[in-house]
């Protein structure tokens, strides 16, 4: 189970795809403390057992005072420094122990010794440089455009002092269309040249339909998008989800991130927000009318359902549904925050392009790799036996254990020598 510490949703920025932005209208001040306080988010983070800690999550984090920023980071590098040395035995110099993700216009040189300090992996939510950050917009397109040149300058002084950075960008008209890929391209590049290599493109989820014409890109052209950008990701040794997951699914490794875990709307174990009153949520993409849906703090393995999925899996594709989807095991519907007509039940509105990517990545890697046996092919295994195998990491074995078969068939030696 993941945890996020939101102690504010309020943003500086007027981000319109950004998928708090309902719970934003309905909730501004949800959980904050006079003063912005921040003992009690951090009493809950001490009450609930979890491994890693809590990335600092907003809205925009940074709005809040650097006393109370660099308590929690403080706190969280007590706790968990010494949860990883409980673990492996030592605290290695360049490991990362508190992380946050911020939007990057706030930054300063006080925020950057906070991070070199507590070891503090920092992701920076941009869609890349110049037009292709407008959706992330600050009033007028000067603004934007001075903010976004400025992140920039920002995200390069954090790679200088030495600060682990990624990026996230969300996938829109603005970054992702045919026109505007090779912008993109030459973006994902100059962030190479500066020691940045990965993060993720999100594809865009859109909670408000009248935004449509203005930001969602059009099937065929996600579907261009994943094709066109999966080879360039590989062939420059990029490392971006959702590229990397669709990957590391395939060969069995296991699913990086949340979206694809078969996650229940209502007991959202994937991501789980702690506000600054210590009250633990659930992930606000499920919370299209604004509600912030509250959780318990440890979770409750009895009360999650999985009726979404198996109900999706029973309806076959002509239908709507999932049933007869040779991805299945990798995709699982996808997240039911970017469901189609923002109704959990349905499968991900990016159902179409998800496919493309998953097809793309399956035949590159055949192609390479002929005796693989992927975790999409048939393995003697259930749905959920081989979902637990991906979840846990422990399918790679049904994988490369075809590539060592085939090769003792022909009488060819297993090993390097």
């Amino acid at each position: 189970m993941a945890y996020s510490a939101k102690l504010t949703i309020n943003c500086n920025q007027d981000c319109t795809y950004c998928y708090e932005a309902v719970s934003r209208q309905e909730n501004r001040h949800v959980g904050r403390q006079p003063g912005n306080e921040v003992d009690k988010l951090i009493q809950a983070v001490k009450d609930i057992d979890m491994t890693y800690a809590p990335n600092l999550h907003g809205g925009e984090p940074l709005l809040l005072p650097k006393k109370q920023i660099e308590k929690v980071l403080s706190e969280f590098y007590d706790m968990f420094s010494k949860k990883i040395i409980e673990r492996k035995g030592k605290l290695d110099p360049d490991e990362t122990v508190t992380s946050i993700q911020t939007n990057g216009s706030l930054i300063d040189d006080d925020h950057i010794e906070m991070f070199l300090k507590y070891k503090t992996a920092v992701g920076i939510s941009i869609d890349g440089h110049e037009e292709l950050n407008d959706g992330r917009w600050m009033g007028n397109v000067e603004k934007t455009r001075k903010n976004t040149a400025k992140i920039i300058r920002n995200i390069q002084k954090l790679k200088e002092r030495g600060v682990p950075t990624s990026i996230i960008a969300v996938v829109n008209k603005h970054n992702g269309t045919k026109e505007r890929i090779p912008k993109l391209k030459e973006f994902l590049l100059m962030m190479k040249n500066i020691g940045i290599i990965n993060g993720r493109l999100n594809m865009i989820e859109l909670d408000f339909p009248e935004l449509a014409d203005q930001l969602q890109i059009p099937m065929e052209e996600e579907i261009h998008f994943y094709q066109e950008m999966a080879p360039f990701l590989m062939e420059n040794d990029l490392y971006y989800a959702p590229f990397i997951d669709v990957v590391d699914s395939l060969l069995g490794f296991g699913y990086r991130t949340c979206v694809t875990t078969q996650c229940d709307p209502y007991h959202t174990l994937g991501e789980r927000p702690i506000y600054g009153d210590g009250t633990v949520g659930n992930c606000l993409r499920t919370s299209k009318d604004g509600t912030v849906f509250l959780a318990e703090k440890n979770g409750n393995a009895d009360r999650v359902s999985n009726e979404r999925y198996s109900i999706l899996r029973q309806i076959p594709m002509s239908e709507g549904g999932c049933g007869g989807c040779k991805y299945w095991s990798i995709c699982n519907a996808h997240c039911p925050g970017s469901a189609e007509d923002g109704d959990w039940r349905n499968k991900s509105q990016h159902c179409e392009s998800l496919y493309a990517l998953y097809e793309t990545t399956e035949r590159a890697y055949k192609k390479m790799m002929p005796n693989l046996r992927l975790t999409t092919e048939k393995h003697n295994l259930s749905d959920n036996e081989m979902f637990n195998r991906i979840n846990n990491g422990t399918a790679s074995d049904l994988v490369f254990s075809r590539m060592f078969e085939q090769t003792n068939d022909r009488g060819g030696r297993r090993g390097a020598y």
